[in-house]
């Protein structure tokens, strides 16, 4: 997968790094995060369409969004959607403390946090770009 664009700038840097641990993305970087970077992300927030074939996964997966994006399956943000948008999350990465994200990092092995660059998140920046930032959580 070649970028071809701007937008994928920050991800194609990132690509040839040694960077350890899992990446906590939103919609708009987790494709971004997986196809250009090459990088694993902790979920992939597109489509659950995995679980018929992955059930056993159905419960971790259901407590991630639970813990690192507030998201209560029962309650979903969109009804009878797979899809969660980037204005669910945002909120909820925002007024997250510092202290939490170490606590998610450690609990996932989760160690970057890559969200557009508008938001306002609790961490050091590790990089960024006219589009994109990627923090570090220690």
């Amino acid at each position: 997968y070649k970028p071809n664009n701007f937008e994928n700038t920050i991800f194609s840097e990132i690509s040839e790094l040694n960077l350890n641990g899992y990446f906590i993305t939103t919609k708009s970087t987790t494709d971004r995060i997986t196809r250009v970077s090459k990088k694993p992300a902790l979920v992939h927030l597109y489509s659950f369409n995995f679980i018929p074939y992955h059930p056993y996964l159905v419960d971790n997966y259901f407590v991630i969004l639970k813990d690192v994006y507030d998201i209560d399956i029962l309650n979903p943000p969109i009804k009878n959607n797979t899809d969660i948008p980037d204005k669910f999350i945002k909120n909820t990465f925002e007024i997250r403390s510092k202290n939490d994200w170490v606590s998610i990092g450690k609990k996932y092995n989760a160690n970057y946090v890559v969200v557009p660059v508008s938001w306002d998140i609790k961490l050091e920046l590790f990089k960024k770009d006219n589009f994109f930032a990627i923090y570090i959580i220690n």
